[in-house]
C-alpha cells in the first residue's frame, strides 16, 4: 500500500514538473514573439519614415536622394516582409518610379518585380514595369501588363492608349517572328521530303475562320 501511494507521489510530481516546464516554454515564445513585434513596429516606423523622406525628395525633383532613402526602407522591411507586404510594395513601387525617371529601366523592372510578388495587383508597380519594358524596346512584355492595369483600373487613360499602341505593334512582330520560323522549318523540311520527291509546298496551311485555328492540307504533285 506504501508502495502505491509513494507512485502517486512521484507521478504528481512529474505532473508538476512536465506543466511548470511547459509553462517556461509558453512563456518563452510569448516573450520572444512580443520581442519581435517591438522589432517590427521600430522597424516599420523608421522605414515610414525613410520613405516619407524619399517621397518629398521625388516631389521636389531629387530623385538620387529619394532613391537612398527608399533603399534605406527595403533595408529596415525586408526582415519582416512576410508581415508587411503592403508596405513593402509600396517601397519597391516608388523606387521603382525614380528608376524609371533616371531611365534606369531593367533596374525598374526589377523593383516592380518584387513589389508584384508581395502584391501582384499592385496597379503602379503594373503600369511602371510596363513602361519601362516598353522603353526597353519589349512591347510584348508590356503589353499584359497595360492590359492588365486597364482591367483593375479602367479610368487609367494612359494604359488604355499604350493598349491601342503596343497591339498593332506586337501584332507585327509576332507575324515577322512567325514568319521566320516557317521560313526555316521550310528549308529542312523541303530538304527532307525533297528526297521523296515532296516539297512544303505539297502541304497547304489554311486558317478556320471561326476558330483561329490552323489545318493542314496536302495536294500531290499534278503531272508533267
Amino acid at each position: 500500500m506504501s508502495c502505491n501511494k509513494e507512485e502517486v507521489v512521484q507521478g504528481r510530481v512529474v505532473h508538476v514538473v512536465e506543466e511548470t516546464k511547459q509553462q517556461q516554454q509558453q512563456q518563452q515564445q510569448q516573450q520572444a514573439a512580443s520581442e519581435v513585434s517591438e522589432e517590427e513596429a521600430r522597424a516599420l516606423e523608421d522605414a515610414q519614415r525613410e520613405k516619407e523622406a524619399g517621397n518629398e525628395l521625388y516631389g521636389l525633383g531629387r530623385t538620387l536622394e529619394a532613391v537612398d532613402h527608399y533603399d534605406k526602407a527595403v533595408e529596415l522591411l525586408a526582415p519582416f516582409a512576410e508581415h508587411k507586404k503592403a508596405e513593402l510594395a509600396v517601397y519597391y513601387s516608388n523606387r521603382a518610379a525614380c528608376h524609371l525617371v533616371l531611365s534606369n529601366y531593367e533596374a525598374c523592372v526589377a523593383d516592380c518585380d518584387e513589389a508584384l510578388k508581395l502584391q501582384p495587383e499592385y496597379v503602379k508597380a503594373l503600369l511602371r514595369r510596363a513602361q519601362a519594358n516598353e522603353h526597353l524596346g519589349k512591347s510584348k512584355e508590356a503589353l499584359p501588363d497595360f492590359k492588365k492595369v486597364t482591367e483593375l483600373d479602367a479610368s487609367m487613360q494612359v494604359a488604355q492608349a499604350a493598349v491601342r499602341r503596343l497591339e498593332p505593334i506586337v501584332k507585327a512582330q509576332q507575324e515577322k517572328e512567325m514568319a521566320e520560323m516557317l521560313g526555316k522549318l521550310k528549308d529542312v523540311g523541303n530538304t527532307l521530303l525533297g528526297k521523296i520527291g515532296l516539297s512544303i509546298d505539297n502541304f497547304k496551311m489554311e486558317q478556320d475562320p471561326n476558330t483561329g485555328s490552323y489545318n493542314i492540307r496536302f495536294e500531290q504533285n499534278k503531272p508533267a
